[in-house]
C-alpha cells in the first residue's frame, strides 16, 4: 500500500504544482494588461495637463523658444514673402532662406510691423517656437542701416554687414 500512497500524492502534487504554475501564467497576463493600461492612463493624465497649460500651447502663451537664428539680411523679396539671411560666421556661415507668411510675426523695437520694413544689413533674430505642428516664427529686426538716424532707403543693393 504504501506504493499506492506515495502515488496518489505524487499525483496530489504534481496537480499541485500545475495549478500553482497557471495561477502564476494568469497573474502575469493581468499584471501585463494593468501596466499596459496604466501607461496609457498616465500618458492621457499628461496630455490633459498639458492642454490645460496656456503656456504650452502656441499662441495662448510665451512658449520656449525651440530654435534661434541671428544674422544680417542678405536679400529681402516682399513680393514672395522671403527674406535670406546669413547664420554663423566665417567658414561655418550659411546662407538661410526664411520664408514668412500671415502668421509670421515681424518685430522691430517691440512694435508690429511688415516684411516691407525689413533691409539688407538689417540684422535680424529668428525665434521658431511651439510644438510639432504648430510651430510659430517671430522676426525680431534687431538693428542695422534702416535703424540709423539719417539713413535712406535700401536701394537693393548689398551692403556690409559687418560679420
Amino acid at each position: 500500500m504504501q506504493g499506492g500512497l506515495l502515488m496518489v500524492s505524487f499525483r496530489k502534487v504534481a496537480v499541485f504544482i500545475g495549478v500553482v504554475g497557471l495561477l502564476f501564467g494568469v497573474v502575469g497576463i493581468v499584471d501585463a494588461a494593468h501596466t499596459k493600461s496604466h501607461a496609457k492612463t498616465q500618458a492621457g493624465a499628461q496630455s490633459k495637463a498639458d492642454e490645460m497649460n496656456p503656456s504650452r500651447l502656441p499662441g495662448q502663451g510665451p512658449g520656449k523658444p525651440e530654435m534661434i537664428l541671428q544674422g544680417p539680411v542678405l536679400a529681402v523679396s516682399p513680393a514672395t514673402g522671403f527674406i535670406v539671411m546669413r547664420n554663423g560666421a566665417g567658414k561655418d556661415a550659411e546662407e538661410l532662406p526664411i520664408s514668412l507668411d500671415h502668421k509670421t510675426a515681424v518685430m522691430r523695437g517691440g512694435k508690429t510691423t511688415s516684411i516691407d520694413e525689413v533691409k539688407v544689413g538689417d540684422r535680424i533674430r529668428v525665434s521658431y517656437t511651439g510644438q510639432p505642428g504648430e510651430v510659430s516664427k517671430t522676426v525680431d529686426i534687431m538693428g542695422g542701416p534702416s535703424m540709423r538716424a539719417g539713413s535712406s532707403k535700401a536701394s537693393g543693393t548689398r551692403r556690409g554687414t559687418g560679420m
